[in-house]
């Protein structure tokens, strides 16, 4: 096996693992932020309450 060719493919190996690694950081990114708002408007109420 040419060096080359296992270079090229661990390249393409690579950067499908980043490709979907990616994607589940930003989904999960993107639902940590929506738990953070509605974190946020449930305990506006109660902290406003006792200020």
């Amino acid at each position: 096996m040419n060096i080359r060719y296992f270079f090229r493919f661990a390249k393409i190996f690579l950067y499908r693992i980043h490709i979907e690694y990616e994607a589940k950081i930003s989904k999960s990114f993107e639902t940590g932020i929506n738990n953070f708002f509605v974190f946020i408007k449930t305990s506006a109420p109660f902290c406003l309450k006792f200020s």
